[in-house]
């Protein structure tokens, strides 16, 4: 069962979804608590506005409001949401980070907003370093979320620290060691779905998977060898956000 948009449906609903050109990364002189968008062309998340990123915007989490923090003070393992907000008294575009994905405080005067990107403050409050273009986000080193896994039933792999709930995609590798036999592997999305398998033919050989890309609805990969003589690294590169 369908229905009919009206035309100013149709352009509403096609600004909320503008996302054209985006390209965020980790600033270059302060990459563990600034990052820069590049450019871009955003649609408001109410559908009544196009924001463009016309020269580079650096958002500090050291700084409060207006291309900083929006509330409180900086913690370390913790998600930061990356937002372009608007203000139309003065016509200024600007960043803000939030720990909400849905409803920043917003600087005074700015009355328009879209989330464009999230990213890691990890330990010892460094952000994780990225590149990011359109929903794609790249991680400059590549993070090991499971060392020698050794499950022989269907065993989740958290890569929460790692891959923010907005994300649809998990970017991905693995290699497995078979320890003393042949083993299979297999890599599951979420329960009852096998993604894929393996199968290695002599004792202490590894098996090395290239990069793919793993849906996700948890933040949560799963994987099991067929055999207690399999070990596991998994290792993630990147994420596709849900914007």
């Amino acid at each position: 069962m369908g229905h009919v948009l009206k035309a100013s449906q149709v352009s509403t609903l096609m600004t909320k979804r503008l996302l054209q050109n985006l390209e965020i990364e980790s600033n270059a002189s302060n990459p563990t608590y600034q990052v820069d968008i590049n450019s871009g062309l955003v649609g408001s998340d109410d559908g009544t506005v196009v924001m463009e990123v016309s020269s580079p915007i650096t958002v500090d989490i050291t700084a409060s409001g207006v291309n900083g923090l929006d509330t409180g003070s900086e913690a370390d393992n913790t998600w930061y949401y990356i937002w372009l907000i608007y203000n139309p008294s003065t016509d200024t575009v600007a960043g803000l980070f939030s720990t909400s994905n849905s409803s920043p405080t917003m600087p005074s005067g700015y009355t328009k907003k879209r989330l464009i990107g999230a990213v890691r403050n990890a330990f010892g409050s460094d952000f994780c370093e990225f590149y990011q273009h359109g929903e794609e986000v790249f991680y400059r080193y590549d993070i090991q979320v499971l060392a020698a896994g050794s499950a022989t039933s269907q065993t989740g792999i958290d890569c929460s620290n790692f891959v923010p709930s907005i994300a649809s995609l998990i970017k991905c590798y693995a290699y497995c060691w078979t320890l003393a036999s042949s083993v299979y592997t297999y890599f599951r999305w979420f329960t009852g779905f096998t993604y894929f398998n393996t199968y290695q033919e002599a004792a202490t050989t590894r098996a090395h998977f290239p990069v793919w890309d793993m849906p996700t609805t948890s933040q949560t990969v799963y994987y099991y060898h067929s055999n207690s003589d399999g070990q596991l690294w998994w290792y993630v590169t990147g994420f596709r956000l849900k914007l």
